[in-house]
């Protein structure tokens, strides 16, 4: 994750998706979840990150909600 979006990346795929491509992003029941529309999203188990409440909200300010 950076100032410009995020990136997605394993043995096959590497992919990079800015913050515009995203509508919103909730922390709810120990997930972080990243929204690209209604029925996509990436989802990201809190548990892999340090902080993240305070990463939602940092992100938050880079996703046009």
């Amino acid at each position: 994750m950076s100032e410009s979006g995020i990136r997605s990346k394993n043995s096959k795929h590497d992919v990079f998706l800015s913050w515009d491509n995203f509508t919103s992003i909730e922390y709810e029941r120990g997930l972080i979840i990243f929204f690209i529309n209604r029925a996509n999203a990436i989802v990201i188990p809190a548990a892999q990150m340090p902080a993240p409440t305070e990463l939602v909200e940092k992100v938050r300010a880079f996703v046009k909600m």
